[in-house]
């Protein structure tokens, strides 16, 4: 029977109402037991002289000794018919056949008996004969189990149908497991896989393995284990060996330790197949038992294989001769010989019709004699005794179940199934109930059958069919007339399209019709005829003439009569497989309860007896034993994700919180370290109140929501009218001048434990103070009245609470937009800017107003600057413009002033700036006045002369004016020393930032293009012919600025940032596009490996395309975790960036590429993931038999599925899944910006968990859940060349190096100095006994406080490491190109310039050119320091400096202007730079790469020749790339 699933049991027990009296159905005389003297089975064993040949195998194999595999387990089945798939390959054919559940309920069900007789079987078979031909099936066919991976062809529910109430659509059903080579073309249709031998050599009581058999014997004296030594059954399962069927209840999680072992993994679906097993359990321990008696020398090993001989010689003999012609209706043709051309193999004809013939004859129910001494019966219901065989076997008896098989007759064989077959069959527990017409029907079509048209011309060539249609079908089986005219044609259009199995059961007439009787008749003939082990071939040595004579005389009855204890000679008759007739029933036990009935045996007409038919009640059948309806008949399902619903929420739930506690964990630690600054820095307030005096107040700022609070002094200066805010450190943060105001406000909190104060003053953003205690706040309060007394200024006081004060405040941010607005409209007018009008547009009416009405105060006109406000230029300037003297600029007089700069001529512009230091307004300026204004341009440049160079350079201008007699200068002669530089004032303006990246621009006057006005300007036009540090020396080089044109048109401005970008980062974006291919590349490949190549794993039918996207990212994360090691070899990538290598790969950009590889591989993982939360959904909903399938490196218990905890935390790919989500989680939130700026240390510790990253990822593909573990391809070699970097990082011998000295220079970098260890090389640095550290201040250590607080540290120093700087000297010209902070690199190679001309060491390099384009020098004074000192000990000229500084905007404004005079004859008289004090020339703007590279050309053309690498024969430029995109507008490198 097609039965699959897992084990169920009930058991029912129905007594019948005809119980006969026990008195009188004993026998008068009993006769004497074969069994019991031993006789039969010392008849049969008295010649047995042991075999000295080999023994058949288990499995079936070497059977055949020219082709070994033919007929083992798991060989193909044949095709005795063409296969009728779709184009011939492997998809069921998509003909117009019925839906086989409608067929089985239109055509196959029981027909009522309208008060008539249920018939019986009309050749005398009886139940046992039905029975022994389903364990005759097991016997040499098993093709229940599923394809792999599951192939899923169900069945549609027809509507109105009972499992319809199931609430499915379709009735699951799995296609057979085929060979996977086959089905791959109409030359190569699928083939299906018979998962027992093909021969009758008793697999079905042994097993089909080894180690099955050895499981099922009991290693003494060659029996096989029964439960005690006085009892004949079977020994208990105990967990030896798993059971395939289906359970009844899916709650029964326990293994079926209490089930009897036997070879038949199926024996336990039905009792009466099980009875069948235990007979000849039994039969093999008599005859082992008799065997050890006769041989007592024989082993245990020896006596099992002899015993096993003679089971299965008499089994041979029963299937072939005695069972065989009962159901075939005649018998085989004599045996000849062996033949070793025969495939035995069973055909896909007789697997999938023929044999199922036998559903036909099972009743729906059996009886069972309640005693085998009485003659009392009972019946079970068939559907009642599915999965519980053993229960009803050891209530009952294996007699009082043979004793009700044997009488009771067999259904007769037509066209109908019993609906405990058809209706109430039990299956898996997904859906409860199968349908075994249909299940047949659908078999058939899975394996490719013919119609029964086809398969009827090919087998009976005879009859010389040429058009076989349903009226001849008709006229052959009038029986069946009316089906076949009337309804087969309502499902089928002719008779070539009827499935075979229906076919063959519609000319079933007094048994089975021709078609199946020739394919059955084929099959057993091919297998007696082609089994070298066969009992009756004397040419294997097992058997004697005489003893296959012995053989061939044993009958079913004799077997049975030997084992069974209860029964006698007359308890059975001689034939088991028919039952009694007239002339057989003389001296049978309860022959009287026996009722006769016509019947042919063999052809000829006779009474057979049988018990009473037994039938539904439905049904009304007359003289039947009714039975009742099926218990639990109702169909049911079950989903297998029960029980995983909760822990899978709680899982991914904890995955989701342990990521957002990780990120509250970065918080905390985030605001720990900030509360140990904020303890830090209160502890130096405190210091600091000490020392505060009546004029200071320390407190804190608030300065927005987002803004956050910084520490700040308050100072009120009473003599100076100025209230100003200073950070600790004393840097100046905002000054107020109270001169002009009237009234302040001073708002006060109140309530709460938040105590804040703002104070307003009108046309100024608001001061707001945060104090930790209200005497902080009182005592402040105090302080601001006695200043504001002192000055004369009047104070109101207002009290609020704290969310209103912070809710009105007007902060920085909020003036800023005003302001902004403010120079908006000013510029928008001044210079005609079209945009900016249309941007301004939207302003309405009261917004115009109040920014007319807005007025600047100082510290916001020098903010917008970008200089001091106390700044000398400012000072004027600011006097210049405030016409009224009240201290602010209104909108007017701003605009006045800057019309003068947008239009006015040079002469206004000259005019402007001798008014602005005309302090006295008389029409002169001393030489006094004019030495102020040198000294407050200076001041812009945060430079300063001493008094006697300012007088130097005072007489120097002078005297080039021709006004050296004069003392004071008018005007006109302020225009005659400014007359070289006429043009150039002609251009000048006063440049603002005013936020948004805003800049003034200059008018577009129309004199000049633009083009050629850059030719002429002063920022591009101060060249150098020469660099007079070498007298008399000649030079061709020119370097030069170039103007940074303002580009209005948004869309170029992208496309030269574009431009710009890729003129930059060539090989990087090489690089990385090659990389991002790569994989992307390794992505599809896997997706598409498993979405088509991988298509027959099956995977990606039962999860969907998703398993596709997660092996995809699988083996693009393995990609990418193990590339990034590549990243960290610090030492490897040193030493390639000195090689040829370095022209091609950016070696400095390893961070930033690891970076890249980063976040790849976390996309690629959430993928992951993310695929698997979803994949591990759909695993969790598979039944049991397919995920054995899919996974079949773990053992699955079939009675208790798998749940998600299972495969989350019991296989070691689910546990080690979660713990690299938990490691990965840590790593990568620690790893982003905001915790690598605040808690370094975080950042570093989990980061320093990659090893176990990486032993997790090998035990990760370890357990090779899907697939063989592939990460080593891509790990290995990245992790050997890694290691092997790691180990030359640990040989370098680590000590501690001392701190020397530190200091915070003025522009806010920490400076270290640091002992020089020993054996220690820097590539490019000196070998003094000291080393220099800079660094930017930022974090814990580089606080000031900290600085001053704490010892000195210990550091460890570990290399080579540094960029690709350190071979500068292998080439005769090196040009060094810094910007910025990333002039760091630099410094060594100078240092060691400078220590190598000390020592008048000869160096290759004939000439170094060094550029550093920087916003202001003096942010790094450190690095004026280095240059100051290559100045002083380069006597040979072998460095030429060229500064380039980008403070003062390209734009051509009045402080650029100034200074560049102020510069230019400031060079001439003292030979020095006036900004860095070098002899190098200072530049104001940005570097023309393009000037330079040409002149560069020209000046070593005996060793130069440049390419668009930038890297020539004998001259190699270095750059370094923190800032220089930031600083060059463009970097051009012509051949």
């Amino acid at each position: 029977m097609e039965i699959s699933g897992v084990l169920l049991f009930f058991l029912f027990n129905c007594p019948l109402s005809n119980e006969t009296n026990p008195a009188t159905t004993k026998t008068s005389e009993k006769q004497k037991k074969l069994g019991g003297d031993d006789s039969f089975v010392d008849l049969l064993l008295q010649d047995e002289h042991g075999s000295k040949a080999e023994y058949q195998t288990f499995d079936g194999w070497y059977n055949n000794p020219w082709h070994l595999s033919l007929g083992s387990t798991d060989s193909t089945l044949i095709r005795l018919l063409p296969s009728d798939y779709e184009g011939g390959v492997y998809r069921p054919s998509n003909r117009s056949r019925a839906n086989p559940l409608a067929v089985s309920n239109k055509l196959l069900k029981e027909l009522p008996c309208n008060g008539k007789n249920k018939s019986y079987s009309s050749t005398g078979n009886n139940v046992f004969m039905a029975f022994f031909g389903q364990f005759v099936t097991e016997e040499i066919l098993n093709t229940r189990k599923p394809s792999c991976p599951p192939n899923y062809f169900n069945i549609e529910l027809p509507k109105g149908h009972d499992y319809r109430k199931t609430g499915r659509k379709t009735l699951p059903f799995i296609r057979s497991k085929y060979r996977l080579k086959s089905g791959k073309s109409s030359n190569n249709p699928r083939k299906q896989l018979n998962g027992a031998t093909a021969w009758i050599d008793g697999s079905v009581i042994y097993g089909t393995t080894r180690s099955e058999a050895e499981s099922l014997r009991a290693f003494k004296g060659g029996l096989l284990k029964s439960i005690n030594e006085n009892e004949l059954y079977p020994a208990l399962n105990e967990g030896y060996l798993s059971y395939l069927s289906p359970s009844r209840n899916i709650q029964e999680n326990k293994i079926k330790t209490w089930h009897y072992r036997v070879g038949n993994s199926f024996a336990h679906e039905t009792p009466f197949i099980l009875t069948i097993n235990i007979i000849f359990h039994q039969w093999h321990n008599i005859l082992a038992n008799k065997l050890r008696a006769k041989h007592k020398d024989w082993d245990d090993e020896k006596l099992f294989y002899e015993a096993r001989k003679w089971v299965i010689a008499t089994l041979q003999n029963i299937v072939i001769n005695e069972w065989l012609p009962h159901f075939l209706g005649e018998e085989l043709l004599e045996y000849e010989r062996y033949d070793p051309s025969i495939d035995p193999s069973i055909s896909n004809a007789f697997q999938s019709a023929a044999m199922r013939f036998g559903h036909t004859m099972v009743p729906s129910a059996v009886y069972i004699r309640l005693h085998p001494q009485y003659c009392d019966m009972t019946s079970i219901r068939l559907c009642d005794s599915f999965y519980n065989a053993q229960e009803i076997v050891k209530n009952a008896s294996v007699e009082s179940l043979l004793l009700g098989m044997v009488f009771q007759a067999a259904e007769t064989e037509d066209v109908s199934i019993v609906d405990d077959l058809r209706k109430f069959l039990y299956g898996p527990p997904e859906f409860t109930r199968r349908d075994l017409a249909a299940i047949n029907i659908q078999r058939g079509r899975d394996h490719g059958l013919p119609g029964y048209g086809v398969a009827r011309k090919m087998l009976l060539p005879r009859e010389k069919i040429d058009n076989f249609d349903f009226d001849h079908m008709a006229a052959l089986y009038p029986r069946y007339q009316k089906v076949i005219k009337n309804e087969l044609p309502q499902f089928y259009s002719s008779m070539d399209e009827v499935d075979l199995f229906l076919g063959g059961l519609l000319e079933a007439n007094e048994g089975l019709g021709p078609v199946f009787r020739e394919i059955i008749k084929e099959q057993f003939q091919r297998i007696r005829d082609g089994d070298r082990f066969w009992f009756e071939n004397t040419e294997n040595g097992f058997f004697t003439l005489k003893e296959i004579k012995q053989i061939r005389e044993i009958l079913m009855s004799d077997i049975i009569l030997s084992v069974a204890k209860d029964l006698e000679l007359d308890s059975l008759p001689k034939d088991v497989f028919h039952v009694p007739n007239l002339e057989t029933v003389d001296n049978l036990q309860c022959s009287s309860d026996l009722a006769d009935y016509p019947c042919k045996v063999y052809g000829v007409n006779t009474t057979c007896l049988a018990l009473p038919t037994v039938a539904d009640e439905s049904l009304q059948c007359l003289s039947s034993i009714a039975t009742p309806l099926c218990k639990n008949s109702k169909a049911e399902t079950y989903d297998y994700f029960t029980g995983s619903g909760l822990p899978y929420a709680l899982s991914f739930l904890f995955l989701f919180l342990f990521i957002v506690g990780c990120i509250i964990a970065l918080f905390i630690l985030v605001n720990m370290r900030k509360r140990a600054i904020a303890n830090l820095r209160h502890s130096v307030k405190q210091q600091r109140k000490n020392f505060s005096d009546e004029n200071s107040c320390i407190g804190t700022e608030w300065m927005g929501r987002k803004e956050g609070t910084r520490d700040v002094i308050i100072n009120f200066l009473a003599d100076r009218k100025l209230l100003t805010i200073c950070l600790l450190n004393k840097q100046m943060l905002r000054s107020i001048d109270l001169k002009h105001v009237q009234v302040v406000e001073v708002h006060v909190s109140t309530g709460g434990h938040l105590h804040y104060v703002l104070v307003r003053i009108s046309r100024e953003y608001d001061i707001i103070l945060k104090f930790e205690f209200p005497d902080e706040k009182e005592a402040f309060i105090e302080k601001l009245e006695t200043f504001l007394g002192k000055i004369g200024v009047g104070r109101q006081r207002y009290e609020c609470t704290v969310n209103q004060m912070l809710k009105t405040a007007i902060t920085k941010r909020h003036r800023q937009k005003q302001l902004e607005q403010f120079f908006r409209v000013v510029f928008a007018q001044a210079f005609s800017i079209e945009h900016e009008r249309n941007a301004l547009a939207g302003i309405d009416c009261n917004q115009l107003k109040e920014i007319v009405k807005m007025e600047l105060t100082a510290y916001e006109f020098a903010d917008a600057l970008s200089l001091r406000p106390e700044a000398t230029f400012v000072k004027q300037m600011f006097a210049l413009i405030d016409a009224d003297g009240n201290g602010y600029i209104s909108f007017r007089e701003f605009l006045n002033v800057i019309v003068i700069f947008a239009k006015g001529s040079p002469e206004d512009k000259t005019k402007l700036m001798f008014d602005m230091y005309d302090i006295d307004h008389s029409g002169k300026l001393s030489r006094l006045e004019f030495s102020d204004m040198i000294r407050s341009l200076l001041e812009l440049a945060n430079q300063s002369l001493s008094p006697q160079q300012l007088d130097e350079l005072v007489a120097s201008m002078f005297t080039s004016a021709g006004l050296q007699q004069k003392q004071e200068m008018t005007f006109d002669d302020f225009q005659h020393l400014l007359a070289d530089h006429r043009e150039q004032l002609g251009y000048v303006q006063l440049s603002f930032n005013i936020g948004d990246g805003f800049k003034t621009t200059a008018a577009q006057l129309p004199r000049k293009s633009m083009a050629f006005r850059a030719e002429e300007t002063v920022v591009r036009a101060y060249s150098i012919v020469g660099t007079g540090s070498i007298e008399g020396t000649k030079t061709y080089l020119r370097v030069a600025t170039k103007p940074n044109l303002y580009e209005k048109d948004p869309t170029k401005q992208q496309v030269n940032r574009l431009v710009r970008f890729i003129e930059n980062y060539r090989p990087h974006i090489f690089w990385t596009t090659l990389y991002t291919l790569v994989i992307f590349g390794i992505f599809i490949q896997k997706a598409y490996y498993y979405s088509v190549e991988a298509e027959h794993t099956g995977f990606r039918r039962i999860a969907g395309y998703g398993v596709t996207v997660t092996r995809g990212a699988a083996s693009s994360m393995m990609f990418a975790y193990s590339t990034i090691l590549l990243t960290m070899c610090r030492n490897t990538i040193t030493f390639l960036r000195e090689t040829f290598f370095h022209q091609y790969i950016p070696f400095d950009a390893a961070i930033t590429f690891h970076k890249y590889i980063a976040f790849w591989a976390l996309i690629f993982s959430l993928f992951h993931i993310i695929g698997h939360g979803i994949n591990f959904y759909h695993v969790s909903t598979q039944t049991v038999s397919d995920l054995q399938c899919l996974f079949p490196n773990f053992h699955l218990n079939f009675q208790n599925p798998p749940k998600l905890p299972y495969w989350l935390f019991q296989t070691i790919t689910g546990i080690t899944g979660v713990f690299l989500v938990i490691v990965l989680t840590l790593m990568y939130v620690f790893a982003i910006q905001f915790a690598r700026r605040h808690v370094f240390n975080a950042f570093w510790k989990t980061h320093n968990l990659y090893p176990v990253l990486y032993i997790l990822c090998i035990l990760h593909g370890i357990g090779q859940l899907i697939q063989e573990p592939l990460f080593y391809y891509f790990f290995l070699g990245p992790c050997v060349l890694f290691c092997i970097d790691r180990l030359i990082s640990v040989s370098r011998k680590k000590v501690e190096i001392p701190v020397i000295k530190a200091e915070l220079l003025p522009s806010g970098v920490t400076h270290l100095e640091f002992k020089r260890p020993n054996n220690f090389e820097y590539k490019s640095a000196c070998t003094s006994e000291r080393l220099d550290l800079g660094r930017l201040t930022f974090g814990k250590f580089y606080d000031p406080n900290n600085l001053q607080r704490h010892a000195l540290p210990k550091i460890y120093l570990d290399g080579p490491y540094g960029e690709g700087h350190q071979d500068w000297f292998r080439y005769d010209v090196s040009v060094l190109v810094g910007g910025g902070i990333g002039v760091t690199p630099f410094a060594s190679i100078l240092k060691d310039v400078v220590f190598k001309s000390s020592l008048k060491h000869k160096i290759f390099c004939k000439k170094l050119y060094f550029i550093w384009v920087t916003r202001s020098q003096r942010q790094f004074e450190w690095m004026i320091d280095i240059l100051r000192e290559v100045e002083d000990n380069d006597r040979n000229g072998l460095v030429d400096i060229h500064i380039f500084i980008t403070q003062f905007y390209e734009k051509f404004d009045l402080r650029t202007t100034m200074l560049y005079i102020c510069e230019r004859h400031f060079q001439r008289v003292c030979g020095r730079s006036l900004f860095t004090g070098l002899r190098s020339i200072t530049h104001f703007g940005r570097p023309d790469f393009q000037v330079f590279f040409n002149s560069l050309r020209t000046e070593h053309s005996d060793m130069i020749y440049l390419t668009l690498e930038y890297n020539a024969n004998e001259t190699a430029v270095f750059y370094s790339e923190l800032e220089i995109h930031k600083m060059v507008s463009s970097f051009y490198f012509l051949s």
